[in-house]
C-alpha cells in the first residue's frame, strides 16, 4: 500500500504491484487462501485491482476528512471552475476546518460541470451533490470564498446568492489574492504607456513563441552570451505574476533578444547576414526615443549614479549603452506616480469593506487598546454585528452557528479584559488555539468561542484552488483525457492529502488493507479480522 500511494504521488502505480502483492502475502499468509502464483504472488495485477487499492486509501482519508468536519460543527468552501485538457468544465472544491484549535485546509472533490448548463444553478446543484453524497450538511458551512467571477458572487442569480437564500448566516468572500491581482491589471489598463508596454512583452512572445526558426536563432545567441536559456512569457491579466515572469525573461535575454532582432532587421533591408560568434559583446544604443509610440521600461530605482548621461546595461562583458535622457526621465517619473495613485484607488474601493468579517479584528490581540478607560468599552459595537447576524432569528436554530446575542455581549465584557491580561503579545491563532482547545474556557465563553471559530475558519483566499488546479492538470494530461471523474479524484485525494513522501509512515496502511480486502471476499476464502 506505501509503495502504491508512492507511485499514485508520482503518477505511475503499475510499477509497484509486484511488491505490493509480495506485501500482501508476507501481511498474513496463514489467514489467506487464493490462488497463489508460483512466485509466491497473489494475481491481483490487473489494473482492476490496482484502481481498488487507490479507492481504499482514499477512503481512509475521505473518512477522516467527514470525521474532521462533523467534530469542528461548522466549516468553510472554496471553489473555483476551469476547464481541463479535454475541454471538460470542472469544479475544484476545498474546504476549511478547525481541528484542535487550528484552522485546516483539505481538498474535497473535483466534479464535472455539463458545459452548455454551467451557470449558478448547476454549481450550486453540483456543490449541494456533493456534500450530500458525503453525509455534510449545508447548514454548517459557515462562508464561501469564491475568484469573484459574476456567476459565483452575482448579487441577482450568482451561487453565493443562492446559497444564502437557504442559509442566510453564509459569508461569502471575494479571494483577496484575485482582488489584488484585479486592482493592479485595472490600474496599469489606466496608464497608456503601461498598455502599450504590455503589448509589446506579447509581441516578442508570439514573435518566438510561433517560430521554431526565431526560437532556434535566440537559443543561439544565448549559448554565445552564456546565457541560461529563459523562454519569453506571455501576460495575462487572469494570471498571476505573470507580468513579473513576462518581464524578468526579456531583461534575463536583454543582450540576446537586441542582438536577435538587430540580426532580422539587417535580413529584413538585404544586408550581409552576422555570424552570431561576431556578437560576444557590443555597444548597442537603446531602441527608444522620446516617441510616445515606442514604449520601453525605465528601470529607475536601480539605475547607477549619473545615469542621466547614459549607462550600460549587462553582465559578464555583454554591456549595452543605454540612453536616459531628462525628458524619458519625466516621463518615467510621471508614469510611476500615475500608476501608484491608480493602484491605490482600486485597493480602496476593493479591500474598505468586508462588511461583518472586519469586526471579527476585535479578537486579535493586537488590536488592543493600551489603556484601561478604552478597553472598557472596546470592541462593543463590533462584537454587535457577529451576535446581530447569528442569533436565533436569522439562523435556523439547529445551525451550530447560533448564538444568543444577549449572552454573547456578557461574555465580550469579560473575555476582552481576560485576553489582555493573557494573550496581549500572542497572535490571533494561537490564542485561538488556547482558547478553543480549553474545556473551562469554552465552557465560559460557549458563544464567543463559536465567533472565534468562525473567524479562525474564514477562508481568505482561493489560491488552494488554484495549487490544486495544478495538481489536477498533472494527472489528467492529454495521454490520459479519458480519465473519468471518480478516477482523478481518488488520485487527486492521494496526491493532495496524504503524507509527504518522507512522512508515508504516517499514513495508516493498515486501515486502508483491510479496506481493500474487505471487497476481495469472492477471491479470498478466509479474510482475517
Amino acid at each position: 500500500m506505501q509503495n502504491l500511494c508512492y507511485l499514485a504521488k508520482r503518477n505511475d502505480a503499475s510499477s509497484a504491484i509486484s511488491d505490493l502483492n509480495k506485501l500482501i502475502i508476507h501481511h498474513n499468509v496463514s489467514k489467506f487462501q487464493p490462488a497463489v502464483k508460483s512466485d509466491n504472488t497473489l494475481p491481483y495485477a490487473n489494473h482492476e485491482s490496482v484502481k481498488e487499492m487507490q479507492e481504499a486509501m482514499r477512503d481512509v482519508v475521505r473518512q477522516q476528512l467527514i470525521d474532521d468536519i462533523r467534530d469542528s460543527d461548522m466549516y468553510a468552501m472554496m471553489c473555483d471552475e476551469s476547464t481541463d485538457v479535454s475541454n471538460e468544465k470542472t469544479l475544484v472544491v476545498y474546504v476549511r476546518y478547525a481541528k484542535r484549535g487550528r484552522a485546516e485546509t483539505k481538498f474535497f472533490e473535483v466534479s464535472e460541470i455539463n458545459g452548455d448548463e454551467c451557470n449558478a444553478v448547476e454549481l450550486c446543484e453540483t456543490i449541494s451533490r456533493v456534500l450530500e453524497s458525503r453525509g455534510v450538511n449545508l447548514e454548517n458551512m459557515c462562508c464561501i470564498t469564491t475568484d469573484g467571477a459574476s456567476v459565483m458572487t452575482g448579487v441577482r442569480g450568482g451561487l453565493t446568492t443562492l446559497l444564502k437564500r437557504r442559509d442566510p448566516h453564509l459569508l461569502s468572500i471575494h479571494c483577496i489574492a484575485h482582488r489584488l491581482a484585479l486592482a493592479s491589471g485595472q490600474a496599469a489598463d489606466k496608464v497608456q504607456y503601461l498598455v502599450k508596454y504590455q503589448a509589446m512583452i506579447n509581441t516578442i512572445f508570439k514573435y518566438y513563441n510561433y517560430s521554431p526558426k526565431h526560437q532556434s536563432r535566440q537559443r543561439k545567441f544565448q549559448e554565445v552570451y552564456k546565457m541560461a536559456e529563459k523562454k519569453f512569457k506571455q501576460t495575462f491579466h487572469t494570471r498571476w505574476l505573470s507580468f513579473e515572469g513576462a518581464v524578468d525573461a526579456v531583461i534575463i535575454n536583454y543582450d540576446a533578444l537586441l542582438t536577435c532582432l538587430e540580426m532580422e532587421v539587417a535580413e529584413d533591408n538585404d544586408r550581409c547576414q552576422p555570424d552570431p560568434a561576431d556578437h560576444h559583446s557590443g555597444s548597442h544604443s537603446a531602441v527608444p526615443s522620446g516617441d510616445d509610440n515606442n514604449p520601453w521600461p525605465h528601470f529607475l530605482a536601480s539605475l547607477p549614479d549619473g545615469y542621466q548621461n547614459g549607462f550600460d546595461f549587462g553582465d559578464d562583458g555583454h554591456n549595452n549603452f543605454i540612453k536616459c535622457s531628462n525628458k524619458e526621465i519625466d516621463a518615467s517619473e510621471n508614469i510611476r506616480s500615475t500608476f501608484i495613485n491608480h493602484v491605490i484607488e482600486n485597493l480602496e474601493a476593493r479591500f474598505t469593506d468586508n462588511g461583518i468579517i472586519s469586526n471579527f479584528a476585535v479578537l486579535n490581540p493586537e488590536n488592543l487598546p493600551q489603556n484601561s478607560t478604552d478597553l472598557a468599552t472596546y470592541g462593543d459595537q463590533q462584537i454587535h454585528d457577529p451576535g446581530k447576524h447569528y442569533g436565533p432569528s436569522i439562523t435556523n436554530q439547529q445551525s451550530p452557528m447560533t448564538v444568543s446575542e444577549k449572552h454573547l455581549k456578557c461574555e465580550w465584557s469579560l473575555f476582552k479584559h481576560h485576553m489582555d491580561k493573557n494573550y496581549r503579545t500572542i497572535t490571533f491563532s494561537n490564542m485561538a488555539e488556547t482558547v478553543l482547545t480549553s474545556k473551562t474556557l469554552v465552557a465560559s465563553y460557549p458563544n464567543l468561542c463559536k465567533i472565534m471559530k468562525i473567524a479562525i475558519t474564514l477562508p481568505l483566499s482561493t489560491a488552494d484552488c488554484e495549487r490544486g488546479f495544478s495538481k489536477y492538470n498533472l494527472i489528467k494530461t492529454k495521454p490520459r483525457n479519458r480519465l473519468t471523474p471518480d478516477s482523478v479524484n481518488t488520485l487527486m485525494t492521494i496526491t493532495v492529502d496524504t503524507p509527504d513522501l518522507d512522512h508515508m509512515k504516517d499514513f495508516n496502511f493498515c486501515k486502508a488493507f483491510d479496506l481493500w480486502a474487505s471487497t476481495k471476499q469472492g477471491k479470498i476464502n478466509t479474510f482475517f479480522k
